[in-house]
């Protein structure tokens, strides 16, 4: 299944969670550092140690969402399917198929009032 096919609400929820939270860690950090009387040096360091822990996780999200989220199932809901919803398949034409193919997608290629042209 290719990427971008995957239902993007579900995943951007997972995104969303993993900012939220090293957002409140930062957030947090933040109020320790005020409340401290550490050393530049020693907020320096517990910052840069924030950023480093937010990158390291930031860079391993892509494959825990290619993990979840790879052949259109979530594997932390026991393989349920995503699917789409009623709405969205009505309002898509899904029932009707696709249109047919143009004709100079056709095989073998056929022009108007001409014979067949094999290529």
């Amino acid at each position: 299944m290719n990427v971008c096919q995957v239902n993007f609400k579900a995943m951007h929820q997972t995104v969303q969670a993993q900012q939220l939270a090293l957002e409140k860690k930062g957030d947090e950090l933040l109020e320790k550092m005020r409340a401290s009387k550490s050393s530049q040096e020693e907020i320096n360091e517990a910052f840069l140690g924030h950023a480093a822990e937010a990158l390291s996780k930031w860079r391993s999200l892509s494959s825990e969402l290619l993990f979840l989220y790879s052949g259109n199932s979530r594997y932390a809901e026991h393989w349920k399917a995503m699917g789409y919803s009623e709405q969205w398949l009505e309002k898509s034409g899904y029932k009707e198929g696709p249109p047919p193919a143009p004709v100079e997608d056709r095989c073998p290629l056929k022009c108007d009032g001409q014979d067949a042209v094999v290529v």
